[in-house]
């Protein structure tokens, strides 16, 4: 056997090791920092598809209540009470929400038997046929962002002052506990933009100013354009995902 031979036989020398242990430590960071970042951009992906299917969600959960809206307003009913309203009462433009007037029923839209609550004696009495005449109660539904939450809040007025009674029950902030809770429509909200069209032709824009100037033009408010912005980190890094819906209310 001859002397390299013997060399090779016995494994690497102190010098090759020297040299090869550094070089593989290297290489070892690189597969292990490529994986990371692999893991890294998957998670981003995943996170980045569940906010975009969580904001799509959001905004179709609002389709109704803006379809079936009787009319949009800057404040809450005269009939309805809100002792958890911010200082100084809800105001649309201040408070950056969405106020609706919806009509009140013994059950929800979807269901084919629900009635249309009417007032009572205004002007007849229940038992009235003409009792169609009479004022129909509605009710007010609050589209409002607190603490990264879209939340939607229902009041609705007395009702023994109607001739039915509706299906809705008023809610409050969940940390109430004597109410039903507020629905939570989506989380991890960044942004909440509104915009408020005209009846006249559906594409003249009322901006905020006008409206918060002149409250009185709500009742022109035909369609509206809800636009939602959610963020979410994700190793350290923000995720950010928007979703709009344009909708025009039922005449």
């Amino acid at each position: 056997m001859t002397s390299n031979n013997m060399n090779r036989q016995r494994g690497f020398t102190l010098v090759e090791v020297i040299v090869v242990i550094p070089m593989l430590a290297i290489v070892v960071a690189i597969l292990i920092t490529f994986m990371v970042n692999i893991y890294a951009s998957l998670l981003s992906k995943n996170d980045r598809l569940q906010l975009e299917a969580n904001a799509q969600n959001a905004l179709f959960n609002t389709r109704d209540d803006l379809l079936s809206a009787v009319r949009f307003s800057g404040k809450i009913q005269s009939d309805t009470n809100d002792l958890y309203a911010p200082a100084g009462g809800w105001d649309a433009i201040e408070d950056n929400a969405l106020i609706i007037y919806e009509s009140s029923y013994t059950k929800n839209r979807q269901s084919s038997d629900r009635q249309l609550i009417y007032k009572k004696d205004m002007p007849h009495a229940c038992d009235s046929s003409l009792l169609y005449e009479n004022q129909y109660s509605t009710n007010t539904l609050i589209l409002f962002v607190n603490n990264k939450k879209l939340y939607r809040r229902i009041l609705i007025p007395d009702q023994s002052n109607n001739c039915l009674t509706t299906f809705r029950q008023q809610t409050c902030p969940p940390e109430v506990g004597s109410c039903p809770s507020d629905s939570i429509i989506a989380e991890n909200v960044k942004e909440l933009k509104l915009r408020y069209f005209r009846r006249n032709n559906n594409q003249e824009e009322i901006d905020a100013a006008t409206l918060l100037a002149s409250p009185s033009f709500f009742v022109q408010i035909s369609r509206v354009e809800l636009s939602l912005t959610l963020e979410k980190m994700v190793n350290a890094e923000p995720v950010t995902v928007n979703a709009k819906i344009d909708i025009k209310k039922v005449e």
